[in-house]
């Protein structure tokens, strides 16, 4: 979005960070290195970082544990700081809309023009002769671009391409599925603080918006109804995510927060539907970790047919090191990452 070959894919989470190297040879992807390392509660709060020293210094221990030489990154943006909206403005020379854009942002973005980057994709029209257009605009806050950069300088690492978390999901997804022409495919990454919920059609993003629910969302609902402190609460979420046996009420308490979860889908898809009325999602893909909590795929295929999403059907490993298990372990961690690493010069 905002562009070098040889990239490294950096996805820093809330709870976890990922990065990953990626090689390609005659339009084929191999992953060369996957790193994981968790994330200092005292580095973000509220979805903000607030500790950049700190986390570049766990980013540049990250990298060192991953043997990884490259500097180059490409780093996904989420939350609050950053919108992605679609518009409808009337039809114009494309060599006319960036100029354009700039005005229509100033009624959709809930920020200053000149404190946010500005990003923008013509949406195909499905009717040649509307005189109109639909364009996907993208604004990133500038503090938060400052703040990322400053964490990776810390890393000693250099900060090359800024993407957005739901397009890099959206990035993996076409490289391993295809364009998926049986219409509109929805993307979820259940991440810790929110969901990263993108819908594509034809090879293209045309809606993305954050889900302020994750697997946190599960954490505090089980500290909160069994009066534990979050610690507690996240290590019995964990033990029920890894089928161990824990109180009968933790099974009902994640249970009602899956509909809580499945309502705040529904809310989003019904915004899609009034915006997209000739497009409908007949299909759902989970990624992230908290995707794993037993029983949301079940939930969420209330919606629509869900499966797990697989970045590693076209995308093979280099190397003895990724074996089959090893790449079942980080299947749901690695999608953003590896979309972000695929990331190359001149890609929007």
């Amino acid at each position: 979005m905002f562009g070098s070959k040889g990239l490294l894919g950096l996805d820093i989470g809330t709870s976890s960070i990922k990065l990953v190297k990626m090689s390609k040879k005659k339009k084929k992807w191999s992953i060369n290195s996957f790193g994981m390392i968790p994330t200092p509660e005292k580095c973000f709060e509220n979805g903000e970082i607030v500790e950049p020293d700190y986390l570049g210094t766990i980013i540049s221990q990250l990298v060192k544990e991953s043997k990884i030489k490259d500097k180059n990154i490409a780093l996904g943006l989420s939350g609050s700081g950053v919108i992605v909206k679609t518009i409808t403005i009337p039809k114009i020379d494309k060599k006319l809309i960036a100029e354009q854009i700039r005005w229509e942002a100033e009624q959709y973005i809930p920020y200053d023009i000149n404190e946010v980057n500005l990003d923008y994709e013509i949406l195909p029209s499905k009717d040649p002769e509307s005189s109109t257009m639909d364009i996907l605009l993208v604004a990133a806050v500038h503090d938060m671009i400052f703040k990322t950069s400053d964490v990776i300088t810390q890393a000693k690492l250099r900060p090359k391409v800024f993407d957005v978390d739901a397009f890099a999901l959206a990035n993996c997804f076409h490289a391993n599925y295809g364009e998926h022409s049986a219409g509109a495919i929805g993307l979820i990454n259940v991440g810790a603080s929110v969901s990263n919920f993108v819908v594509v059609e034809s090879g293209r993003v045309i809606f993305s918006r954050d889900l302020p629910v994750g697997g946190n969302f599960y954490t505090n609902e089980l500290a909160a109804a069994m009066e534990i402190n979050f610690t507690e609460a996240e290590a019995m979420k964990l033990a029920y995510a890894s089928n161990k046996q824990v109180p009968e009420q933790a099974e009902h308490i994640v249970n009602n927060s899956h509909e809580v979860y499945l309502e705040e889908l529904a809310t989003a898809l019904d915004f899609f539907m009034n915006t997209n009325q000739n497009s409908e999602v007949v299909k759902l893909y989970l990624a992230g970790g908290g995707s794993l909590m037993p029983g949301l795929d079940v939930r969420l295929s209330q919606v629509a047919d869900c499966e797990f999403l697989d970045p590693f059907i076209k995308v093979k490993p280099a190397g003895k090191s990724f074996t089959n298990q090893y790449l079942q372990e980080i299947k749901s961690f690695s999608a953003v990452a590896i979309g972000l690493a695929m990331r190359e010069l001149g890609d929007s």
